[in-house]
């Protein structure tokens, strides 16, 4: 069975998305696993005289974490707790979950809101990035609600596709409406055209009846975004974390998904192009 793994800090920013991930996990019916990724520099901070010491101190204090925050005892959840040591939390996680059967990676937004927060960096922008498996960047004060309406941004690509195929296996247990939104700054009788293109390509790969497309002409992408996705009650937003790529238009996407996960107030769940 896939199982839904959390990674945790400790902090704050990352508790709302503890209790959604254990939402989703009754949602889906599955294993819930809490990770902590210690660094070398952690471990010398708890002051234990070797790293199998340290590691039970901080699993303690991973399972007081979770107990408290949930509000029950560990043994009357369907939650296991594992730490891990690795010279960066990217890459602890990244070994921890690379033979596991994933179906979903949940991490805590940063939720500041402010878009030079972006260049600042942080370990959910980094698995942004590399994460292979479905990732689902929770802001802090988000409060987990039924699935109603899953918003998917596009830029009308055939990877498009295959992402929403898989997006709607993943939801599948939920089957949430699933509009269909593209912001577009080019040609309108072009865009228009490249709708008609998608729309029959989805329907060859793609059975699924609740879809509504949605296009809206702007010259400020993540402005439109943000406000069509607060006007549509969107209980979550997918995107597509595009690979490396010197074209600009590329670059702006990647930078786009990474200032959403800064400034949205709803749950974005990426897929990365690599994988």
């Amino acid at each position: 069975m896939k199982k839904i793994v959390y990674t945790t800090d400790f902090s704050e920013n990352s508790v709302a998305a503890l209790k959604y991930a254990m939402a989703l996990g009754e949602v889906f019916n599955t294993d819930v696993i809490a990770l902590h990724v210690a660094t070398p520099s952690e471990l010398k901070v708890t002051k234990k005289n070797n790293e199998k010491e340290a590691r039970v101190a901080l699993k303690a204090k991973l399972k007081e974490f979770c107990s408290e925050h949930l509000e029950e005892d560990l043994s009357d959840l369907n939650l296991t707790v594992a730490v891990t040591v690795a010279s960066s939390v990217t890459k602890g996680i990244m070994d921890f979950t690379r033979d596991m059967q994933i179906r979903i990676l949940i991490m805590g937004a940063c939720g500041s809101g402010n878009f030079k927060d972006f260049f600042l960096g942080s370990s959910t922008k980094d698995m942004l990035e590399f994460s292979p498996h479905p990732l689902l960047a929770v802001p802090p004060n988000y409060v987990f609600t039924e699935l109603k309406n899953v918003v998917y941004t596009t830029d009308f690509e055939q990877k498009d596709i295959i992402n929403i195929k898989e997006l709607l296996g993943l939801l599948d247990p939920v089957q949430p409406k699933l509009i269909i939104l593209h912001v577009s700054d080019q040609d309108e009788t072009m865009t228009k055209n490249l709708l008609e293109w998608f729309k029959k390509n989805l329907a060859e790969k793609v059975e699924y009846s609740d879809i509504e497309f949605k296009i809206i002409f702007s010259d400020n992408i993540l402005k439109s975004l943000k406000e069509n996705i607060e006007n549509l009650d969107t209980d979550m937003v997918v995107m597509l974390e595009r690979k490396p790529d010197t074209k600009k238009s590329s670059l702006l996407h990647r930078d786009l998904v990474k200032r959403m996960q800064s400034c949205i107030e709803v749950p974005l769940l990426s897929f990365n192009e690599k994988f």
